[in-house]
């Protein structure tokens, strides 16, 4: 793995006036549920739109990943809405990434996978979040029109300098039989990166490169980055 910035991962935070910073763990359910998801993923897209028309000239070929729910993969105007985005915001889907769960293929795999092929033949790009911690199977996964394979933090706690983990070794020797480019999220430590590296991954994210930042702070340090 060479030093190079690749892209970032847009994250969702609630700061609530009253009861401070709320885990999306717990609003995002709620959100599910209610409905209101269809409504923040839209906002979400859009501010991601003109969030990469403010990155520097030098990063114009880096990616942003977005977080997509099982309910807004179903949504039946889910097509149209990513469409329109880009097209209302002059952004290059070929920039975006949509980031899907492995448990969003369980209720119909052929309809996520038709979704995805359409949205592939536009430009968007699609990634498998967390994988290891659902219940895609292999043949699943061949299935899938998706370029990227995102290994899940629970896998990579352990690892160190020297560790050679089989079952990482594994999902890599496989995502990349499949053509897909592999993430290793939850990367920490110097450790953990030469470890990953030793196994073959493509690239990571996680604190070792840099903690969440609003958009703003992320700006300066993208510019400093690239200097």
């Amino acid at each position: 793995m060479q030093a190079r910035f690749i892209g970032a991962e847009a994250l969702l935070r609630w700061r609530h006036p009253e009861h401070g910073l709320i885990d999306p763990a717990e609003f995002i359910p709620i959100a599910e549920e209610t409905g209101l998801i269809h409504r923040i993923g839209r906002y979400v897209l859009h501010q991601a739109c003109l969030e990469l028309d403010a990155w520097p000239a030098s990063q114009a070929q880096a990616r942003l990943s977005i977080n997509v729910s099982p309910w807004q993969l179903f949504a039946q105007d889910f097509v149209r809405t990513l469409q329109e985005t880009v097209a209302s915001t002059r952004a290059d889907p070929r920039r975006l990434t949509l980031e899907i769960t492995e448990n969003a293929f369980l209720h119909d795999l052929d309809d996520a996978a038709g979704k995805i092929r359409s949205l592939e033949a536009a430009g968007f790009q699609f990634s498998l979040d967390d994988f290891g911690s659902g219940y895609t199977s292999l043949a699943s996964l061949k299935k899938l029109p998706v370029r990227e394979l995102k290994i899940d933090r629970t896998f990579i706690e352990g690892l160190h300098t020297g560790s050679h983990d089989r079952f990482i070794e594994v999902m890599i020797t496989i995502a990349h039989h499949l053509k897909l480019f592999v993430v290793a999220e939850g990367v920490e430590t110097e450790e953990q990166r030469v470890a990953l590296a030793g196994l073959g991954c493509d690239a990571i994210q996680g604190y070792l490169i840099s903690h969440p930042l609003p958009a703003t702070a992320f700006r300066r340090w993208l510019a400093g980055y690239t200097s």
